[in-house]
């Protein structure tokens, strides 16, 4: 794995030279283990090769037991929303603004905690090189927070003017 896809705040790296299903399955089984969280959220944007690193991501966390809550197709606003609401940590698959050949992670903990180099990422970093497993998988559970989050968002206007 190149390291270099680790930056101060994510991980972003080119499609699928420097990251692909394999590189997302070491690095979700590590942000596992960092979190040691029961549950993880997962939410994902458009791009064309998200659904195979969802594939990969989702497996390394449920190699260690965890279960994965998949919000499907939403924002990172949306993402670090349903973390402070569900008390989970959370991963967002998003390259954010890089062009349609990169892909990469935005992690949080739980309450949306943001995970950087200085909060973690250089933990999860090392983890990638040391994959666990369990004997009970994790599952994976789909969860719609998109009406909740709306009407989050709503709640910032006044109606009434």
């Amino acid at each position: 794995m190149k390291t270099s896809i680790f930056k101060a705040y994510d991980i972003r790296g080119l499609y699928p030279q420097e990251l692909n299903k394999e590189t997302a399955q070491k690095i979700g089984n590590a942000f596992a283990q960092f979190t040691k969280s029961k549950k993880i959220i997962i939410g994902y944007d458009m791009r064309l090769s998200t659904p195979e690193i969802f594939k990969g991501l989702s497996q390394g966390i449920k190699d260690f037991g965890t279960d994965i809550i998949n919000i499907g197709q939403v924002s990172t606003d949306s993402l670090y929303y349903a973390s402070g609401k569900l008390n989970l940590p959370g991963i967002m698959i998003t390259a954010s603004h890089n062009p349609k050949d990169y892909n990469g992670f935005k992690f949080c903990l739980a309450k949306a905690v943001p995970v950087g180099k200085n909060s973690g990422l250089d933990k999860i970093k090392e983890l990638t090189n040391n994959y666990k497993t369990k004997k009970t998988r994790g599952k994976t559970i789909k969860k719609n927070i998109l009406k909740d989050y709306k009407n989050f968002v709503l709640s910032f206007i006044d109606k009434n003017k």
